[in-house]
C-alpha cells in the first residue's frame, strides 16, 4: 500500500473509529469487560454489519471497531476485503488482506488483492509472486486470471529477467499448458506477449536510426577537428608573418631616421633600403590579409559544423526521449482489474465520499428512544445465545424507564425468557 492509499486507509477508518465510538456502548460495556462469548457474539454481529453495510464509511466502522476487539478474525478480514472490493476500493481492501496473509500467507484472495495493489504501482516483482500464488486456487476467477495472464507474458518476455521466487516460477513453468486453456489467461497472455513482440520492433528500428544518427555524428566530429587543425595552422602562419613584419618595421624606422637626420652625410642607400624594408612590409602583409581571410572562411566552416552538429545532437536526443517514451509504453499496456467478488469485477474508483453515520446512532436524552435502544441490544443477546446479559439489560430498563412504552416490552421479554425457569 503507498502513501496514498494508507492515507485513505487511515482517514476512513479515523472517521469509522469516530462514528463507532462516539456512539453509546450498550450497556455490555466497552470490549475489556466482555466475556469471550460476548465479545465472539459482538464481532459476530458486527461482521454482518460489514456484509450488509451499504457504504465504505459504514462498513469502516463496524470493521474498525470489531478488529478492535478481535484482529486474528478471518472472517471479519475476509468480509470486510470483500465489501471493499464490491465497493470499487482495493487500495482500502489491500489492508484485510495484508492482515489476512499475516494469519495465513497461502490466503489466495487475500494474495490477489496484494498483487493487484504492486501491479498499479508498477511493482511487478511483487506482483507476480502474489498473483501467481493466487492464481493456484482461483482459476475460476476472471481478473486473478488476466493479472496472472499478463504477468506470466511480462517474466518471459522481459530483456532483464526479473528477480522472482523460484518455487512459483517452477509452478508458473508447470501450469502453463492448463493455464493457457483459460480465456482470461490466454487473452491477457497474448496481448502483452505481443506487445513486447512490438517494443522489440520499435526498439531495433529505433536502434537503427540511433546508428545512422551517430555516423553523421562521428563525420562531423572528424570535419569540425579538421577544421580546427586547419584553423590552427593558419594562425600559427600568420603569427610568423606578423613577427616578420614587426622585425621589418624596426629596420624601416632605422633607415627612415637615418635618411631624415644624415643629410651632411646623405647615402642614397639608406632610401633605397628604406624602400626596400617599406615594399617587403607590404608584401607581409598581403599575405597575412589573406591568412586572416583563409582563417575566417575555415572559422565559418566550422561554425555550420557546429550548427549543424547541434541539431544532430537535438534530434537523437529527440530521438533517444521517443525511443525511451516508446519502451514505456508496454507498461501502459498492462490492465489491472481487482479481484472479482462473485464473479463481478468492480472497477475500482479514484475517491470515495466518507459518509456520516444516522445520527440515530448516538446517544439520545429521550428516555423511550434510549430504552428501546436498550431492548434492541437485548435482544441482540438473547438471539447470540447469551440469555444471562439480555435479562440484565431486561431488568435495567424495567428499573431505570418503568413509564415508558420500551419498558412494557422490556416486562413482556422477561416472563417470556423466566418462564421456563
Amino acid at each position: 500500500m503507498n502513501w496514498k492509499h494508507l492515507l485513505a486507509f487511515l482517514a476512513l477508518s479515523a472517521a469509522a473509529l469516530q462514528a463507532a465510538y462516539g456512539a453509546e456502548e450498550p450497556a455490555s460495556g466497552p470490549p475489556a469487560q466482555m466475556t469471550e462469548a460476548e465479545r465472539a457474539a459482538r464481532v459476530a454481529e458486527l461482521i454482518e454489519a460489514v456484509a450488509e453495510a451499504e457504504d465504505p464509511s459504514s462498513a469502516a466502522a463496524a470493521y474498525t471497531r470489531a478488529n478492535a476487539m478481535d484482529r486474528s478474525s478471518v472472517k471479519l478480514h475476509e468480509t470486510y476485503m470483500a465489501r471493499m472490493l464490491k465497493f470499487g476500493l482495493p487500495q482500502i481492501a489491500a489492508y484485510p488482506a495484508r492482515e489476512l496473509v499475516r494469519i495465513d500467507r497461502d490466503h489466495s484472495r487475500a494474495l490477489s488483492v496484494i498483487g493487484y495493489i504492486h501491479g498499479t504501482q508498477r511493482e511487478l516483482a511483487e506482483a507476480f509472486d502474489a498473483t501467481i500464488q493466487a492464481v493456484r486456487n482461483m482459476q475460476d476467477n476472471p481478473s486473478v486470471l488476466g493479472n496472472a495472464g499478463q504477468l506470466a507474458a511480462w517474466y518471459k518476455n522481459e530483456r532483464n529477467r526479473p528477480k522472482v521466487s523460484p518455487a512459483i516460477q517452477q509452478w508458473l513453468e508447470q501450469a502453463l499448458p492448463e493455464l493457457a486453456k483459460k480465456k482470461e489467461f490466454a487473452q491477457a497472455y497474448e496481448r502483452m506477449a505481443d506487445g513486447y513482440k512490438q517494443q522489440a520492433e520499435l526498439k531495433d528500428k529505433y536502434e537503427q536510426k540511433l546508428r545512422t544518427t551517430e555516423i553523421a555524428m562521428l563525420a562531423l566530429r572528424q570535419q569540425l577537428a579538421k577544421a580546427e587543425g586547419e584553423h590552427r595552422t593558419v594562425a600559427s602562419k600568420i603569427d610568423s608573418h606578423n613577427w616578420t613584419i614587426d622585425g621589418l618595421k624596426v629596420q624601416q624606422e632605422h633607415f627612415w631616421r637615418l635618411c631624415l637626420t644624415d643629410t651632411d652625410n646623405y647615402d642614397h642607400n639608406n632610401r633605397v633600403r628604406y624602400e626596400d624594408v617599406t615594399e617587403q612590409i607590404r608584401r607581409e602583409e598581403l599575405i597575412v590579409d589573406r591568412l586572416r581571410a583563409e582563417a575566417q572562411n575555415i572559422r565559418s566552416a566550422a561554425a555550420a559544423i557546429m550548427a549543424e552538429m547541434k541539431v544532430r545532437e537535438k534530434e537523437t536526443s529527440a530521438l533517444r526521449n521517443e525511443m525511451e517514451k516508446a519502451m514505456k509504453r508496454i507498461y501502459e499496456s498492462f490492465r489491472w482489474d481487482p479481484p472479482a467478488v462473485d464473479g463481478v469485477v468492480t472497477p475500482a474508483v479514484e475517491r470515495f465520499v466518507y459518509t456520516q453515520l444516522p445520527k440515530a446512532s448516538q446517544p439520545s436524552d429521550d428516555p423511550e428512544v434510549r430504552a428501546a435502544q436498550k431492548v434492541k441490544v437485548a435482544q441482540n443477546y438473547a438471539a447470540n445465545n447469551i440469555p444471562k446479559k439480555a435479562l440484565e439489560i431486561l431488568t435495567e430498563i424495567v428499573t431505570t424507564y418503568g413509564s415508558t412504552k420500551a419498558a412494557e416490552e422490556a416486562k413482556s421479554l422477561l416472563t417470556t425468557m423466566t418462564a421456563g425457569k
